[in-house]
């Protein structure tokens, strides 16, 4: 059965949405139709909150349903790896450079972490790449440092944490 979707913004009023779809649609699904910001939490007409992985079937009375968009800012401002919330990303660079004496060839080895509450991970460039992009866009604060360890090793250390 279809039915008639309404988004209206919860703090101004604006409609963000008028969408047909069935009611045996999850509300991720609706959010995606119309594009919903990160962090948005959909409401019904009693303002409970509906879980991503919940349908509609229930409120289908009239064919016309009318839901309440929040936007919850800490949730605006996560960044996911594999459906866990990142709570760091860090990249760490640790090179050698031997004297000029010194039968040594200079090298260099760079890692990427993503830190989560179940783990930290070991990453390639590109996912870490990737993840910082999206985290710059959601402002997070980048702390970086820069040390010697010994006249010929320095580490570069780059930390990537939401506000």
């Amino acid at each position: 059965m279809a039915a008639t979707i309404i988004v209206i913004n919860a703090v101004d009023g604006s409609e963000l949405a008028n969408l047909e779809v069935e009611v045996s649609a999850t509300i991720r699904a609706i959010k995606q139709r119309y594009d919903a910001p990160p962090g948005a939490r959909l409401l019904s007409h009693d303002t409970t909150v509906l879980s991503d992985d919940e349908t509609l079937d229930s409120y289908a009375l009239d064919g016309t349903i009318t839901l309440k968009q929040v936007v919850d800012s800490v949730k605006a401002a996560e960044v996911l790896y594999k459906e866990d919330v990142v709570l760091e990303l860090k990249k760490r660079e640790h090179v050698f450079c031997p004297g000029t004496m010194s039968s040594s060839a200079p090298t260099s080895y760079t890692s990427y972490q993503v830190v989560t509450a179940k783990s930290i991970t070991e990453i390639p460039s590109e996912a870490f790449g990737a993840l910082v992009s999206e985290a710059k866009a959601k402002a997070w604060r980048c702390d970086k440092k820069s040390e010697w360890t010994s006249p010929e090793d320095y580490y570069n250390a780059e930390m990537w944490n939401p506000n």
